[in-house]
């Protein structure tokens, strides 16, 4: 491990945190990163069906070992990177020269919605969409890429959320097999789950140019509608998080985040009757 890496993750400690309980994230995390490094470098030459596709904004010392677990994954067979944060000199992490690896250097600051679009130009069947702040292992990948192939009706993911009876949503869904009104964080789609994001966004006047595509609110719940039915919340075990998830430079802080979202959903469910 890099020692400007290690600085890094010894900085991701909360205020909340104890550094007795950050150490063990520590060693948890080098544990996670041993076996993703062993896994990575006894894969098979074969490649799977799956396009992945990760994010960098400000947790650039994340990526290289979370794309290395994608790339052992065996039904993965190509990642994209999208740095969408321009001022990050990405190059200065991520050093891993692998030819199922592109990386997409944006011109300017993109949001998370960035991800579907980046999506949109590829040919694949499946995608895999994962968020830069938790770190699964390959198999855990598997599995969800796995329920995907089983079940294309509907998105599948690890975290969600469901409504509740007072019109808002509950969060943080996960360890359980069960349907969800929304996924966050991981997004196992098909490509007809991609064309349903965009004809929904298209009926909401939503495109590359409307101030709602710069904002990192709305996309998690129009792939998770985008399919014949509820999305799939799967439980693969126990995963690591990383401390920085909940920082307050999270998308949740946002003023006026929650209420947006559970207004957002009740037009997405209009456009989704009419598509």
């Amino acid at each position: 491990m890099k020692l400007n890496a290690i600085a890094h993750l010894i900085a991701t400690k909360t205020p909340s945190d104890t550094w007795r309980s950050h150490t063990k994230w520590l060693m948890q995390y080098r544990k996670w990163k041993s076996l993703v490094e062993r896994e990575y470098n006894q894969r098979s030459s074969a490649e799977g069906p799956f396009t992945a596709i990760i994010q960098n904004y400000k947790r650039p010392w994340n990526t290289e070992p979370i794309v290395k677990a994608l790339l052992a994954t065996p039904l993965v067979g190509k990642v994209i990177i999208s740095n969408n944060n321009p001022v990050c000199d990405l190059s200065k992490w991520f050093k891993l020269k692998d030819e199922q690896v592109e990386l997409i250097r944006q011109p300017k600051e993109r949001s998370t919605a960035e991800r579907f679009r980046t999506a949109k130009g590829i040919d694949s069947e499946f995608f895999l969409a994962v968020d830069d702040d938790l770190f699964l292992l390959p198999d855990q990948y598997q599995k969800i890429c796995d329920a995907l192939i089983k079940n294309p009706n509907v998105p599948h993911g690890i975290c969600g959320q469901v409504l509740n009876e007072y019109g808002g949503f509950n969060y943080n869904i996960h360890g359980t097999n069960r349907e969800v009104d929304g996924l966050n964080r991981i997004y196992a789609f098909t490509k007809d789950h991609l064309d349903n994001f965009f004809k929904m966004t298209k009926l909401m006047g939503i495109d590359d140019n409307s101030e709602m595509w710069s904002k990192s609110l709305w996309d998690d719940m129009t792939i998770s509608l985008s399919g014949n039915g509820k999305p799939m919340c799967l439980n693969i075990g126990e995963y690591l998080d990383c401390p920085s998830q909940g920082g307050r430079s999270a998308a949740w802080t946002q003023e006026g985040f929650f209420e947006f979202r559970e207004s957002f959903y009740k037009e997405l469910l209009v456009s989704k009757k009419l598509i």
